[in-house]
């Protein structure tokens, strides 16, 4: 069967500032300063960069999708234009 030859892996980041990343002082989803946003996008877009290129060149996978949902789509672009140069 044709699918039987495809791989397929999911990861996900957990994004800066949630999670178990969250800063000590900040309550819930609600960020402390405006400029934690552009410093939460600035890092998922360099961590994916990251991530794939290691699951390129270390871990052998070729082709990849990214996709993003609820936030997650935001970066996407970035990253794609990130990627391309």
């Amino acid at each position: 069967m044709v699918l039987e030859s495809f791989l397929i892996e999911v990861d996900m980041l957990c994004s800066p500032f949630y999670g178990q990343r969250r800063p000590v002082m900040q309550r819930g989803a609600k960020l402390l300063c405006v400029s934690d946003l552009l410093l939460l996008g600035r890092a998922t877009i360099q961590e994916a960069r990251s991530l794939l290129h290691w699951l390129d060149c270390e871990a052998g996978f070729g082709k990849m999708g990214v996709c993003g949902l609820s936030m997650g789509k935001d970066p996407n672009p970035s990253l794609a234009i990130a990627l391309s140069v």
